[in-house]
């Protein structure tokens, strides 16, 4: 949070709109947001104490987005698969990806019978890895049930249950959140190998 605070003296931001961020992050729970903002009140004040800005920069509130719904893609894709339509929906996914995570918040709210008893109309499932969660995901549409899953990047041991989805006609949605990296080097390094494996994962009958 210090450079939090000198950046906000550099660049001229409100202190408010950095509390309110914090408001946000933290839900609203005061500990936390005060302990954080107090680092920021005092590297605030050590920067227009000690230090001399010398360049014109400075950043200005701007209404370019009054009107418009902000949400990163994560947040979209929860919403989007909450919202798709689906009266009875499975929704399997390994820990580790965000829309899975972000879809629980919203699905409480978004997914319950207009009943007055108000129950469920989802069911979320974490699966092991990707591969299980592929394989409910198959598994759902066999049932009759909408399904979706994610995953970090489509890899060869899930083709067999993609084949197996496309020649037994299964409906399969999975949301590739291609990672971009350098979270491990060259391995994931930005690139456009996801969606060419998508575009070509499939053998010559598949359609794509």
């Amino acid at each position: 949070m210090a450079y939090v605070g000198v950046l906000a003296w550099l660049l001229d931001i409100d202190l408010d709109k950095i509390y309110q961020a914090l408001n946000f992050h933290f839900k609203g729970k005061t500990k936390p947001i005060d302990l954080n903002f107090g680092v920021v009140q005092a590297a605030y004040d050590y920067a227009n104490h000690s230090l001399t800005k010398t360049d014109p920069y400075r950043v200005e509130p701007m209404a370019a987005t009054d009107g418009y719904i902000m949400a990163d893609g994560n947040t979209a894709a929860a919403l989007g698969r909450s919202t798709a339509g689906a009266v009875r929906r499975l929704v399997p996914d390994h820990p580790g990806f965000q829309p899975g995570r972000v879809a629980v918040e919203y699905l409480p709210i978004l997914r319950r019978d207009s009943s007055p008893d108000g129950k469920n109309t989802y069911a979320v499932v974490q699966a092991e890895d990707e591969l299980a969660a592929i394989g409910m995901a198959v598994g759902a549409g066999w049932a009759g049930l909408r399904s979706m899953t994610s995953t970090s990047g489509l890899a060869e041991p899930d083709g067999g249950v993609r084949r197996l989805a496309y020649f037994a006609e299964v409906p399969l949605v999975v949301w590739d959140v291609q990672r971009v990296g350098p979270s491990t080097g060259l391995p994931t390094r930005t690139a456009q190998g996801d969606l060419t494996f998508t575009h070509f994962m499939a053998m010559a009958t598949h359609s794509r």
